[in-house]
């Protein structure tokens, strides 16, 4: 895996985000607990404020570290699976014109009025590729950006 500004960065900034989506939840928390409970002794309100804001901040790191494994890992696992496709399409289309060969050569070789009808393996011979290449332009796409 190439490393790209996306794939450092942007996974640095998406952890900020999430932590800073975290830590607005922790503070309008605290901000509910001393606007429903305003008799409560002081030190309930020291015990509840002094948490609430150090948590805060193990959320914001640790949603760092979080976004970045996840990042990573759903990269990886993207490309696995994109390698997985690619993969079957190829394969797929080799038994496809293997299977084409072997229909024309094979089986129609005394039959001429079959030798004029097109097989369904050259249809889908005909398709592999062109999803084929329309995966990779979608990958090859999304990796620019």
């Amino acid at each position: 895996m190439s490393v790209t500004l996306g794939n450092t960065k942007g996974a640095g900034f998406l952890g900020c985000v999430l932590g800073s989506i975290l830590f607005g939840v922790s503070l309008v928390q605290v901000y509910l607990y001393y606007v429903q409970y305003p008799k409560d002794w002081l030190f309930q309100k020291v015990v509840v404020r002094i948490p609430g804001l150090r948590r805060s901040y193990h959320y914001l790191l640790l949603c760092v570290k979080v976004a970045l494994l996840l990042y990573q890992s759903i990269l990886l696992f993207l490309s696995h699976i994109l390698t997985f496709v690619f993969r079957a399409l190829d394969t797929t289309h080799t038994a496809v014109a293997i299977y084409t060969v072997y229909f024309y050569v094979v089986e129609v070789v005394e039959h001429l009025s079959v030798r004029h009808s097109v097989v369904w393996s050259i249809k889908v011979s005909l398709a592999v590729p062109f999803i084929f290449d329309h995966l990779s332009d979608d990958y090859a796409g999304s990796r620019a950006i």
